[in-house]
């Protein structure tokens, strides 16, 4: 179904810091998640002061002043983060009618493509786009929808909304929690790790053949993918964890996204048949990588890319609470060493220039049927006051391959919504479950 959504742009700025840095290097880290984009939505039925929020935005740049900056390809032929307070774009639009009755049966994505200023990678560098955009949609009666859209390299879960949390606040004439740490921290910590040898084996670097035939696949399965949006209540939650066999021990310390990821996984295997293996691709957050020593409030890109296994008989015969104690177990995804050699064959690729080369071995593996997932369920996801109360709706934009993006329900109360990208076949049997929801 087409999006009937027709805005109208009533004003469009450069908000500035007024404070410019050095020019710093990207890391491996960055350049690996490329200068793709990433939208987010927040609705906010009682509305929005423009005024304070132009206000607090700019306050909230002088905090985090990078994000102002521009990508620029230097001398070098690489790619840099240049301070020079170009600014961050805010954008007021006017939308007819009321606010349409966005939730977990009406998500975002029809009118995501209205409501989000999306540059192409190419653009970041020789358009010298905005790192973050911010634009708000103001319907008839009030309401607002804010998107938000920052440019990946620079801007991942972490950084994103440290930085909102810190507007929430100064929206509200309150103090941020604290200094940001700039990003040459990481650069430098890689630099250290260069010689630490490579064993986690979670990027791949396909031959051109078959690098061509997996972007086939992708194409192939971009044009069947739909998104669904489920509320998993708590109680069903917690009634996978109970159901763990008896004699095996840790079920306490499975959280909410590892029982869905789990259950996900398992209901997608049993309508893809259980003839192979999966393999299930997890973004991991260095920040809190014990032993890196990497400060939490580090603005820039600090992802890390894990994947577990699972082979078709354990998805066939296990249930969801054991299924999940494998996210848990000591190996690739928590052992430091294996880490640091992962981040050491980053740098290295970084100054070979190959990092290009190279693929998620989780994104190859989700045209067999495995998917990535982003969890957001551990954010301040509705804590975002910015002066006149808290959203009642956050939709992520959807992703081109299966993807199950996880967030927490508006309420708090232990269950999560899940926004999953996958063929219809694949999103049946949760669509009987928790209601139909398909865009």
């Amino acid at each position: 179904m087409r999006s009937t959504l027709r805005p109208r742009l009533v004003s469009t700025e450069m908000v500035k810091s007024g404070i410019t840095s050095p020019k710093l290097p990207l890391t491996g880290c960055d350049i690996l998640t490329t200068h793709a984009s990433i939208p987010l939505f927040y609705v906010y039925p009682q509305g929005l002061d423009i005024a304070l929020l132009r206000k607090s935005l700019r306050e909230a740049a002088t905090v985090h002043r990078m994000i102002t900056g521009r990508m620029q390809r230097l001398e070098d032929g690489r790619d840099w983060l240049v301070g020079n307070d170009a600014g961050v774009a805010l954008k007021v639009w006017d939308c007819e009618g009321p606010l349409p009755d966005y939730g977990p049966h009406h998500p975002v994505h029809r009118d995501a493509s209205r409501m989000a200023t999306r540059p192409m990678p190419w653009q970041v560098i020789h358009q010298q786009k905005p790192l973050l955009t911010f634009e708000v949609f103001r319907f008839a009666d009030g309401a607002m929808v804010l998107s938000m859209v920052g440019v990946h390299t620079l801007v991942d879960a972490a950084t994103m909304w440290s930085f909102l949390v810190d507007w929430s606040r100064l929206a509200r004439g309150l103090d941020v929690v604290g200094p940001v740490v700039e990003r040459d921290v990481l650069f430098d910590l890689m630099q250290t790790l260069a010689d630490c040898p490579e064993t986690r084996h979670v990027m791949e670097a396909p031959s051109r053949p078959r690098q061509l035939g997996i972007y086939a696949r992708l194409g192939v399965q971009l044009l069947q993918n739909q998104v669904g949006v489920y509320r998993v209540p708590a109680a069903t939650i917690e009634g996978w964890r109970q159901a763990m066999p008896e004699g095996i021990t840790g079920g306490d310390r499975l959280t909410a996204a590892d029982l869905v990821s789990t259950h996900v996984l398992k209901l997608m295997s049993e309508v893809q048949g259980h003839d192979h293996d999966r393999t299930v691709g997890l973004v991991s957050d260095l920040r809190y990588r014990k032993g890196l020593g990497l400060p939490p409030r580090l603005v820039g890109n600090a992802l890390g890319q894990e994947a577990v296994d699972y082979t078709a008989a354990e998805l066939s015969s296990q249930g969801e609470a054991q299924l999940a104690l494998k996210l848990k177990q000591p190996g690739a995804m928590h052992n430091l060493e294996k880490v640091k050699g992962y981040l050491g064959m980053l740098e290295r690729r970084r100054r070979d220039k190959t990092l290009g080369a190279l693929m998620p071995r989780a994104v190859i593996q989700s045209t067999q049927g495995g998917y990535l997932q982003n969890n957001y369920n551990h954010l301040p996801i509705y804590q975002v006051d910015l002066g006149t109360g808290e959203p009642s709706w956050f939709n992520p934009m959807a992703a081109p391959f299966r993807m199950l993006k996880i967030v927490p329900t508006p309420t708090g109360d232990g269950g999560v919504d899940i926004h999953l990208t996958a063929t219809p076949q694949e999103l049946e049997p949760l669509a009987q479950r928790y209601g139909e929801c398909v865009i």
